[in-house]
């Protein structure tokens, strides 16, 4: 029987080859690890849930038709002006293959060692579950953004039944300059405004240099001109012009990223060129996130190995609902 490959050994320091490197010292209880990231985008779209399947449907209405005053005499049902429709289109969400993260910790190897090793192996793979969930909303964000309308002017389509397509703001100042990035959220937001979206729930996702570009900006702080929207001592800032400001890693590592070419298991697209991103405007009703299982860890004891198998997996993907709701800010 092969052994299994790779192994985690809680005691090679750097994965050197050395399994027994960390055995020989005293940690006094503390757990050495990175920074818990948890979630950030996740959770400020809309979630839908299903128990059985590989996809979800479900319609987006357009503006319903203008319709007439009434005439004495006419008939409300033959003439065509009385009659109103809603143009709509049905959306397809679907669920991505189980993205899984396995280990094997010989027990031999947690006789030896001092401190807890399973909890920060926990917490890492956990942390790896949640920024691979994040990025891919990230991901659909930046590509609603650049999406079509989901009713296009034209054709069989009355006007003003229409829904808008989505919108990118371009500056190449975009992540360095506070003045370059607020006159961009003024016009997210008026453009949300005359897409009638509502006012309630936006929010933005920064990253970090922005995000402190916009705590010394003292025009959102001062308080002669704004009330209880953050301290500068604190280091927080709330809103802008409306609209929620969130810091997040997860978006930055969409850019840093750059060209995404997709991977196998992946049944949704993600596909596309993030290296110009600089943050992205959005409501719940933007992104559709498609939830077959959440976080799953499963383990046992392997008595032919002496050891303990974990496994975790996530099964979810996530599509593209209201491009008029969403607004990317690029670079270039």
């Amino acid at each position: 029987m092969a052994a299994p490959s790779p192994m985690f050994r809680p005691a090679d320091s750097l994965f050197a080859g050395t399994p027994t490197a960390l055995q020989l010292k005293m940690y006094f209880g503390e757990l050495l690890g990175t920074l818990n990231r948890g979630l950030e985008i996740v959770p400020h779209l809309r979630s839908k849930s299903i128990d059985a399947g590989l996809s979800w449907a479900e319609p987006v209405y357009g503006f319903a038709e203008p319709g007439k005053y009434h005439v004495a005499g006419e008939d409300v049902l033959i003439d065509a002006g009385y009659v109103a429709r809603v143009p709509f289109v049905e959306k397809l969400y679907q669920i991505d293959l189980p993205f899984t993260l396995n280990g094997f910790i010989p027990s031999f190897d947690e006789f030896q060692t001092h401190y807890d090793a399973r909890a920060p192996f926990y917490r890492q793979i956990a942390e790896k579950h949640a920024r691979t969930s994040d990025m891919k909303a990230g991901r659909m964000l930046i590509k609603a953004a650049r999406a079509a309308a989901n009713i296009p002017a034209g054709g069989a389509i009355t006007a003003g039944c229409e829904t808008p397509a989505g919108l990118t703001i371009v500056n190449a100042a975009m992540l360095t300059s506070a003045t370059v990035l607020m006159s961009s959220l003024q016009t997210a937001a008026q453009t949300l405004d005359e897409n009638d979206v509502p006012a309630l729930g936006r929010k933005v996702l920064l990253h970090p240099v922005q995000f402190w570009n916009l705590v010394n900006n003292r025009e959102l702080l001062d308080r002669d001109v704004t009330r209880e929207n953050g301290d500068f001592a604190d280091g927080t800032v709330y809103k802008a012009f409306g609209i929620q400001l969130i810091k997040s890693n997860a978006i930055k590592a969409v850019r840093t990223a750059g060209n995404y070419a997709g991977v196998t298991g992946e049944v949704n697209s993600y596909i596309a060129n993030f290296s110009n991103n600089a943050g992205v405007v959005f409501t719940e009703d933007s992104v559709l996130h498609l939830l077959r299982k959440a976080l799953e860890l499963q383990m046992w004891y392997e008595k032919p190995r002496f050891g303990t198998v974990i496994t975790t997996r996530v099964i979810d993907g996530f599509g593209i609902t209201r491009p008029e709701a969403t607004i990317e800010l690029a670079t270039s």
